[in-house]
């Protein structure tokens, strides 16, 4: 008898069948470097500070899905005692979805490219269908 995979039914709340949950964690450091970052759904190097772009980070699936949709923003989480400025990277958007990657795009007030400030984090979660 040939083995199956597994079947992936609705998570809950939803009807779209197969849909996962994918989250992850960004930390930054000086001049908006990554200095680590969580997420399962990648490999070792599947999130990258995006070379020639200021405050892009692109995150690469370990495999492609379907239909894949950002829930909510990304959201930032700052140190303790530091404060944001208007010239800080915190205005959070996503970027080029495609069944494989994403970006992650971070603004100043004026909404100009800006790295966040060092000791932020970065939260995400886009939902997908696997294939």
């Amino acid at each position: 008898m040939a083995v199956r995979a597994p079947l992936v039914l609705r998570n809950r709340g939803t009807l779209r069948r197969g849909e996962v949950e994918i989250t992850g964690t960004i930390l930054i450091g000086g001049a908006g470097a990554i200095t680590s970052f969580v997420c399962e759904a990648v490999g070792t190097t599947g999130i990258v500070k995006t070379g020639g772009k200021t405050g892009r980070y692109t995150v690469t699936l370990l495999k492609k899905y379907r239909n894949p949709r950002a829930v909510g923003t990304p959201a930032l989480i700052g140190p303790a005692d530091a404060a944001l400025t208007s010239t800080d990277g915190w205005f959070l958007s996503y970027r080029n979805f495609t069944g494989l990657t994403f970006d992650i795009q971070a603004s100043q007030v004026s909404l100009a490219d800006a790295n966040p400030t060092s000791g932020n984090s970065i939260h995400f979660t886009i939902v997908a269908q696997e294939l």
